[in-house]
């Protein structure tokens, strides 16, 4: 809510809807398997998964609250899996 000063009328602006974009966000995974056949029909499936690949940064949206002047329109925190998450995994199947 904005606060006006007593005595003067409450009053819309002239701001279109949704005036204010935010940074856009763009995320690349990425997964390898090598699966061995082995005797007697059994497998192993060796993985490795990467979350975030190119560690690139998601920014969230500007603060859209002009009742507060210390956070509108400034990008405080982020969005998404956050830092590059690698994982390695093997998987036998019998």
């Amino acid at each position: 809510m904005v606060s006006i000063p007593s005595g003067q009328p409450q009053r819309f602006g002239t701001s279109p809807r949704n005036p204010i974009y935010g940074p856009g966000y763009w995320n690349v995974d990425l997964g390898l398997f090598k699966t061995i056949f082995m005797p007697r029909g059994s497998q192993l499936q060796l993985r490795v998964e990467a979350l975030n690949l190119f560690n690139h940064p998601n920014f969230g949206n500007p603060g859209a609250d002009i009742s507060n002047a210390g956070a509108f329109g400034f990008i405080t925190n982020t969005i998404g899996v956050g830092e590059r998450n690698v994982r390695i995994g093997a998987r036998f199947s019998f």
